[in-house]
């Protein structure tokens, strides 16, 4: 825990993006009837991204109208995602800890037609 505090991980899109795609966030897709991209947020701290997904996994700096679901914790906690071999597994026992929300910001419906099921079942 120590030497986490010490490694001075710079919190960028490129990051956000890599510990999104660990996750499986690459097997969601465009709703089909809207087209409309899946849209992931991501807060650090008091720093707030969000990524739109389709194909790859495009992350922007700010805050989006339009998420789907808002990944939020602290930057110690996203360090040791970040670090981890398995970020996936890591995610999933911060949720159980309650160290990192994920809030479900859309409509079931929406959610659903975006593939968003199968990541929310690996995360829970």
């Amino acid at each position: 825990q120590d030497s986490l505090k010490e490694l001075e991980i710079e919190v960028t899109p490129e990051l956000i993006s890599y510990v999104l795609q660990s996750l499986g966030t690459l097997n969601l897709h465009r709703n089909p009837l809207t087209l409309e991209k899946p849209i992931i947020g991501f807060s650090v701290g008091d720093l707030n991204f969000y990524s739109r997904v389709g194909g790859s996994i495009e992350t922007f700096s700010g805050a989006s109208e339009d998420s789907d679901i808002q990944f939020s914790m602290d930057n110690l906690v996203f360090k040791g995602v970040a670090t981890s071999e398995n970020p996936e597994r890591k995610v999933r026992n911060l949720i159980s800890e309650n160290k990192i929300t994920l809030e479900i910001v859309a409509s079931e419906t929406e959610l659903f037609s975006k593939g968003y099921l199968k990541l929310y079942n690996s995360l829970k």
